[in-house]
C-alpha cells in the first residue's frame, strides 16, 4: 500500500508530467464549417405548435404536422399520410414527404430540426448537429428551444479523420469484405460506394470508432494523430518517472467524461475527444513506454456499437498480452468506481521502449507488440509463446496457402480487398 509520502511524490511528479504533456504541440487539421440562418423544421402536431409559440423572433419556424389545426402566423406543412424521412445536418437538412401512391415527393429545406414527436425519425446513438428531440412540455422544452436559438450563424469544427482508399479493404471485384468502420460509427456518418467508403465530415462527431475498427489503417484519426498522441504518451511517462514518480497508470478517457473527485496519485488521465479514438496501437504503446495498466473510462454515455468495439479490440489485446505471458488484466475498460482502485493487474517493471509513431497503425501496433515481446524474453520467468489464436474478429492475422495447389491463376491477387 502506498504511503502518505509515496501519494505526495506521486501527486507531484504527475502534476509536472502533466503540465509538460499540455505544453506539446498537435499537427492541426482542417476545419468543417456550417452555416444556419435558424429556419427550424418542427415535428409533433400540438406539441409542435406549443413550441412554437415559445420561440424568439431569431428562429424561423416551419411546422410539419398530421392534423388540420393552423398555427397562426406560421409557415406549415401537412403530413397527409405521406411518408417521412430526414437526412443532413446543421445549416442543410432535407426533409421528405413521399406520397406512396405517386411515388411524389416534396421535400422541405431547413437549417435546424425538432422532433416532438412520440417517435423521432432518427434514431442513430448520435444524431446530427442541429437535430433536437425531447420532451414536449416544461422546462426541458424552453432549455431546448434555448439551445435552437444559439444554433443560428457560422460555425466550424475540426476534420476528424483522414481516408486512404489505396488501402481500404472495403471491397474489390464487385465483393464486400470489410464493414467495420460503417458498423462502428454511432453518427451513421460512413456509407458504402462499392469498392470504397464514403466519409461525411459534416455528421462525423470524431467519435473515432472507425479508425479504432479500421484493420488496414485507411482511415486515420487526425485530431490528434496517433503520432501526437504517443508523442504525448512517451512524454507523459518519461516526465512522471524523471520527476520521481512511481508506479503509473495510464487512463484514457472522453473529455466530456466527469472524474472522481479524488483517486490514486499515481493515475494520470488522458483525456481525448472520445473513448474509441485510440485503440489497440495506442493501449499497447502506452505499457511498451512503461504504463504499469491502461484503463479506459467509460460511463453510460458511451453508445452500444462503440462499446462493442472497443470490447472487441480489448479481446485481442487480453489474447496477445497473455501470449507473451502478461497479466492480461493490465488493459481494462472501468467505471468511475474501477478509477479509484488502488490494487489490480500491473506490468511488471519494463525498460521504457523508444520508438517514435508511425504513420501505419500496423506497423505500430507491430512495434509496441515487438518491444513487449522482447522485454518478455527477460524479465518473465516463462518465455513468451512464438504464436497466439486470436479470435475471428481480430484485426491481424494470416492467410493459410496450399502451394502445391497454387496454378498462378493470380485470381487471389485481383480480389483481394486488402491487397494483401
Amino acid at each position: 500500500m502506498a504511503t502518505a509520502m509515496n501519494e505526495e511524490n506521486n501527486r507531484r511528479a504527475r502534476d509536472e508530467a502533466l503540465s509538460k504533456a499540455a505544453a506539446l504541440s498537435v499537427e492541426p487539421t482542417t476545419m468543417v464549417g456550417y452555416a444556419s440562418r435558424g429556419v427550424v423544421a418542427v415535428l409533433g402536431d400540438a406539441a409542435a405548435r406549443n413550441a412554437v409559440a415559445m420561440m424568439p423572433a431569431t428562429l424561423t419556424p416551419h411546422l410539419v404536422v398530421n392534423d388540420d389545426d393552423s398555427a397562426h402566423g406560421t409557415s406549415c406543412t401537412r403530413i397527409r399520410n405521406r411518408e417521412v424521412s430526414l437526412n443532413g445536418y446543421l445549416g442543410s437538412f432535407r426533409l421528405m414527404l413521399t406520397d406512396p401512391a405517386s411515388d411524389e415527393v416534396e421535400a422541405i429545406e431547413a437549417d435546424l430540426v425538432l422532433d416532438l414527436n412520440a417517435s423521432p425519425l432518427l434514431d442513430m446513438p448520435l444524431t446530427p448537429p442541429g437535430y433536437f428531440t425531447g420532451d414536449a412540455s416544461g422546462s426541458e422544452l424552453a432549455d431546448t428551444i434555448g439551445a435552437l436559438a444559439d444554433m443560428t450563424g457560422s460555425f466550424e469544427k475540426p476534420k476528424f479523420f483522414d481516408y486512404n482508399p489505396s488501402i481500404c479493404a472495403h471491397g474489390r471485384s464487385g465483393k464486400t469484405a470489410c464493414t467495420r468502420c460503417i458498423d462502428a460509427c454511432p453518427a451513421e456518418a460512413i456509407s458504402s460506394l462499392g469498392e470504397m467508403i464514403e466519409v461525411e465530415p459534416h455528421l462525423c462527431q470524431g467519435g473515432g470508432a472507425c479508425a479504432t475498427a479500421c484493420p488496414s489503417g485507411a482511415i486515420r484519426y487526425l485530431y490528434p494523430t496517433a503520432d501526437d498522441t504517443l508523442t504525448m504518451l512517451r512524454t507523459l511517462l518519461r516526465a512522471y518517472r524523471d520527476a520521481g514518480g512511481e508506479d503509473p497508470l495510464i487512463v484514457f478517457h472522453a473529455r466530456e467524461t466527469t472524474l472522481p473527485e479524488t483517486f490514486p496519485a499515481n493515475v494520470l488521465p488522458v483525456g481525448v475527444e472520445e473513448l474509441a479514438s485510440v485503440g489497440l496501437e495506442v493501449w499497447l504503446s502506452a505499457l511498451a513506454y512503461g504504463a504499469g495498466a491502461v484503463l479506459l473510462l467509460s460511463d453510460d454515455n458511451l453508445p452500444q456499437r462503440v462499446a462493442a468495439e472497443v470490447d472487441d479490440q480489448l479481446a485481442t489485446a487480453v489474447d496477445i498480452l497473455s501470449g507473451m505471458g502478461y497479466p492480461p488484466g493490465v488493459i481494462n475498460r472501468v467505471d468511475a468506481n474501477g478509477l479509484t482502485r488502488t490494487t489490480g493487474a500491473v506490468m511488471p517493471p519494463l525498460q521504457a521502449a523508444a520508438y517514435a509513431g508511425a504513420s501505419s497503425k500496423r506497423q505500430t501496433a507491430f512495434m509496441a507488440i515487438e518491444a513487449l515481446y522482447d522485454q518478455a524474453l527477460s524479465v518473465l520467468a516463462n518465455p513468451p509463446m512464438d504464436r497466439v489464436a486470436l479470435s475471428a474478429s481480430a484485426q491481424f492475422g494470416t492467410a493459410s496457402i496450399d502451394e502445391k495447389s497454387c496454378t498462378l491463376c493470380q485470381s487471389c491477387d485481383s480480389a483481394c480487398p486488402g491487397k494483401a
